[in-house]
């Protein structure tokens, strides 16, 4: 395996957190948003 090929990899694994993090904190804001709407 290439440097290359290494890069393109620890790329995609941090893509991966990125759309981790922002599902995780969409799913936080529609918690919220079902909360605030049964009371």
């Amino acid at each position: 395996m290439d440097f290359n090929q290494n890069t393109a990899l620890a790329e995609r694994e941090r893509e991966r957190e990125r759309e981790r993090e922002r599902e995780s904190k969409v799913n936080v804001l529609l918690n919220q948003n079902f909360i605030i709407h049964i009371f």
